[in-house]
């Protein structure tokens, strides 16, 4: 196994035949056979091809379709299709051909983690970005802030056809041990725990601010799965950078799958049991 990592430039050797990693920016997608590329690249099997650019090229579209420019998802039974400018990491490995003429294609792995959060981690180049705030916005992040702060409600980014950027969403609060599944537009599965504040001995184990409103009963480590569609649609900001706990009252909808929890101030949607057939034929 040969290993090799060249900081000179954005690509990664990795493996005996010296494929390389590269990093590229994603120019467009295919995700309809009505898209003008679909039929050149098999209609159907187009299905999630991208075309790309190198991060040190400003190539334009329509070069890159015609220089075939273009990877396939790497992976088959996960569809987490990247978004117009974010950057996904790139390998050349055998295709469906490759026992006729031992030929090639480029295949993606999803979008690089940029800005270490769930909606996008789009990083277009300063040329493209036409709004000067959305360029404050970039160059401050790349010039050492950890996170892309949007402040100035700007959210000219070109992210595809109808994907508009959400100053609101924010991504969920991790607790040790959790396995979340995050959607870029507030839904997500969290395979979590009961996560106590403090210790039976008194210690603290958590911040005020990171407790969680189904640990009060139980013991730490019993089971939780909870699958979520939206975020606290009463505390709306757009501090979209900080990290957010579900909350069954606030969320839009929600399924908590417990085994010791107890669920605190949970507010039911009515209490009037006659309400529930009310109008309705019981068949």
């Amino acid at each position: 196994m040969v290993y090799k990592k060249d900081f000179g430039n954005s690509s990664t050797s990795i493996g005996t035949n010296g494929s390389k990693l590269l990093s590229v920016r994603v120019l467009d997608i295919i995700l309809d056979i009505e898209h003008p590329q679909a039929i050149k690249y098999g209609v159907h099997d187009a299905i999630g091809t991208i075309a790309y650019t190198y991060l040190d090229d400003n190539l334009p579209l329509e070069r890159a379709w015609k220089n075939n420019n273009v990877a396939l998802p790497l992976l088959s039974n996960i569809k987490n299709y990247p978004l117009r400018n974010e950057i996904v990491l790139i390998v050349s490995t055998h295709d469906k051909n490759t026992y006729k003429r031992s030929s090639r294609s480029d295949y993606y792995i999803p979008s690089t983690n940029i800005w270490n959060h769930p909606h996008h981690n789009a990083l277009p180049t300063i040329q493209d970005s036409k709004n000067p705030n959305v360029l404050d916005d970039y160059q401050n992040a790349e010039n050492g802030q950890t996170s892309r702060q949007v402040t100035d409600g700007s959210t000219d980014i070109n992210l595809g056809n109808y994907f508009s950027e959400k100053l609101q969403i924010k991504p969920l609060l991790p607790y040790e041990g959790d396995m979340i599944l995050e959607g870029r537009f507030g839904n997500s599965i969290r395979l979590g725990s009961t996560v106590k504040a403090e210790s039976l001995m008194g210690d603290k184990l958590l911040p005020e601010a990171n407790k969680n409103k189904w640990s009060d009963a139980g013991f730490i480590g019993d089971p939780i799965m909870i699958i979520k569609n939206g975020q606290r649609t009463q505390e709306i900001n757009d501090k979209g950078w900080e990290h957010t706990v579900e909350d069954l009252n606030l969320d839009d909808s929600s399924i908590y799958l417990t085994s010791n929890q107890r669920m605190t101030g949970f507010i039911p949607a009515s209490d009037n049991e006659d309400s529930y057939s009310a109008g309705k034929p019981l068949f």
